[in-house]
């Protein structure tokens, strides 16, 4: 009968853990979902084209950038000769 009741009670924990991260993720996705609503209507009010928001450092973004067309290059370089 103990072992019954630990196993209940580990069963238990486990389920409380579950739903503590059910409700971090609705909070996570109601987050998310209003700044979808924030992005969308930056867009849909720019006059032409989209607009692209980048998080972080921008330098750290042109590097990135770079090393991306960089590759490219190469790759077409390849391919072309």
């Amino acid at each position: 009968m103990a072992e019954e009741s630990e196993v209940l009670a580990r069963l238990a924990g486990r389920i409380q853990e579950a739903v503590e991260e059910i409700e971090r993720l609705r909070s996570e996705n109601e987050q998310l979902t209003e700044s979808l609503k924030v992005l969308w209507a930056k867009t849909s009010d720019a006059a032409a084209g989209t607009s692209v928001v980048f998080d972080g450092d921008r330098e750290e973004l042109k590097e990135k950038l770079r090393n991306y067309i960089e590759i490219i290059d190469r790759h077409l370089a390849i391919t072309e000769g």
